[in-house]
């Protein structure tokens, strides 16, 4: 039903329009799946099932919109900065829309939100060459974006300058298993291409955890793999729909001494 709407809403109107009437047209169509048996962390609300986007898809929240990344993302982050001590000045690059609505409304966060596209967040900023006058943060969120980034290495050198001395970032991008897969010249594929190996049209490699932590110790950071059973538990998983195996990497700047 979600996915039919939502096509034929996106061929009547603009596109501007309907990501300003998206959400509304969620909240109405949630209440279809108002139920007990799973829950989004992010709103809070409480479903009988997610939205399946078609086969291979993420379990997307009938209300919010989040996907599974955004509510590990939240379960592991609200237990992270539990005893942290206030004010903490948090920088999120690329956020999904929900979960940034949720964070600006926490107390004792200073949250400011990035992204390399013009006019959708609050800085306009390229990762890797980020302003001299950037720094400061205690916390950096960068899921999912260092996947479409061609030097990685720059931007996570950009992403450790900018962290206090003891400062966090919590980084995830999709992975798979063995060597990380990237091309120089991806940039110069067609979208097609870029689908087909890294799995979107916009990527261009996809890591693996190793390779991802590798490169991240390489730029200064002490780096910490968690799995979602290992940081909330199967129950927890299964109550959001968050696979078991799903990542995070705790990439700390020195030793953790903020906490």
């Amino acid at each position: 039903m979600y996915l039919a709407l939502k096509k034929t809403l996106k061929a009547l109107v603009p596109a501007r329009a309907f990501a300003k009437w998206e959400p509304a047209m969620r909240r109405v169509l949630g209440l279809w799946y108002i139920g007990n048996k799973v829950a989004c962390p992010v709103c809070e609300g409480h479903f009988r099932k997610f939205i399946y986007a078609g086969e291979g898809h993420e379990a997307l929240c009938p209300r919010c919109g989040c996907l599974p990344r955004a509510r590990f993302l939240h379960q592991v982050l609200f237990a992270e900065i539990e005893d942290w001590k206030m004010p903490l000045s948090v920088i999120h690059f690329s956020p999904s829309r929900a979960l940034k609505h949720k964070l600006r409304h926490v107390k004792g966060l200073v949250y400011e939100t990035a992204d390399y596209d013009p006019g959708k967040e609050d800085h306009t900023w390229d990762l890797t060459q980020l302003p001299e006058s950037a720094g400061g943060y205690d916390l950096a969120i960068c899921f999912h974006v260092l996947e479409h980034i061609p030097d990685d290495r720059q931007a996570m050198r950009e992403l450790y300058r900018i962290l206090k001395p003891g400062g966090l970032a919590l980084v995830q991008t999709p992975f798979k298993a063995g060597e990380i897969d990237e091309d120089p010249d991806a940039l110069s594929w067609t979208n097609e291409a870029r689908l087909a190996r890294f799995g979107q049209e916009d990527h261009v490699r996809i890591y693996s955890q190793e390779g991802l932590a590798e490169r991240l110790t390489a730029a200064g950071f002490e780096v910490e793999v968690r799995t979602a059973e290992d940081a909330i538990g199967e129950e927890g998983c299964a109550k959001a729909q968050i696979s078991l195996q799903s990542v995070i990497l705790f990439a700390w700047k020195n030793t953790p001494v903020i906490i």
